[in-house]
């Protein structure tokens, strides 16, 4: 795991944990998933290049059987601020049949198109004790910025996601209105970060950590599409925070559209 701690701040009490319970388990997951793959060797970094007669992938992401689900918790502490003495958190939100917050991704592209500006840095408020937005698309190797624009304590942990394990790579107090921490991220083995608030257990966000620029972030309608596609054979994937990953075999022709939908 490559991830941090390369931490930069405007507070003293910043600090870093990773539970030992919680990174022994982190660590038995990689090798676990080392064994399966046979220990393969890493795939050499994305690198950009021009793209000869590229094609588009469009589609839909439906909600299929998944349903609504939300948790609610008590709010104990800070209710001027964190509004009211409950919250409640969307794990599963479906809007007309498609579901929201759905990342649609490529699998090894090698070279190809630029990221967009806006996957090099993302930025995470915190405001009214939620974290905006719920869900972010980073690049692998990008910056990702913390911000407490509440006048109350904040601790940001971040932790990588591996499958349904997770590791603690970074725990970080907010105490004041104003704080900021950047950090770089690089993940080996995940694919996404989980963001949690320890003063305020209703707080959740997540970060996908793109490994090349062929992804889409699904509309509400439940739509989406990636373009200028080198064509060739690839597994293409959808990952949801909470109801995980579906996985399809596509083919792009030179110049063509292929359409596919994924439902839950």
């Amino acid at each position: 795991m490559k991830t941090g701690p390369a931490l930069t701040y405007n507070n003293p009490s910043i600090r870093l944990f990773s539970p030992i319970f919680g990174e022994i388990q982190f660590v038995l997951a990689a090798v676990l998933l080392a064994a399966i793959t046979g220990g393969a060797a890493m795939a050499e970094p994305y690198r950009e290049g021009p793209v000869d007669q590229g094609g588009v992938i469009s589609g839909r992401v439906t909600a299929g059987s998944a349903k609504a689900k939300v948790e609610r918790f008590i709010v104990p502490k800070q209710a001027e601020i964190c509004g009211g003495n409950y919250r409640d958190a969307s794990l599963v939100s479906v809007e007309a049949g498609s579901l929201q917050n759905v990342v649609v991704y490529l699998e090894e592209v090698a070279v190809g198109k630029p990221f967009r500006a806006a996957a090099k840095k993302v930025t995470i408020n915190q405001v009214g004790c939620w974290f905006v937005p719920f869900l972010s698309v980073l690049m692998d190797g990008g910056e990702l910025e913390a911000v407490n624009s509440d006048p109350v304590l904040h601790n940001i942990h971040i932790y990588e996601l591996v499958g349904q394990t997770r590791g603690s790579i970074a725990n970080v107090s907010q105490p004041r209105k104003g704080d900021i921490m950047t950090m770089s991220v690089s993940l080996d083995d995940g694919i996404a970060l989980k963001v949690e608030c320890d003063a305020h257990d209703f707080m959740h966000a997540y970060v996908f950590v793109a490994e090349n620029p062929y992804y889409a972030l699904a509309a509400p309608d439940g739509s989406f599409e990636i373009t200028d596609v080198p064509p060739g054979r690839y597994e293409i994937r959808a990952w949801h925070p909470y109801l995980g990953v579906k996985s399809k075999t596509i083919e792009v022709k030179p110049h063509g559209v292929t359409t596919l939908d994924f439902s839950y």
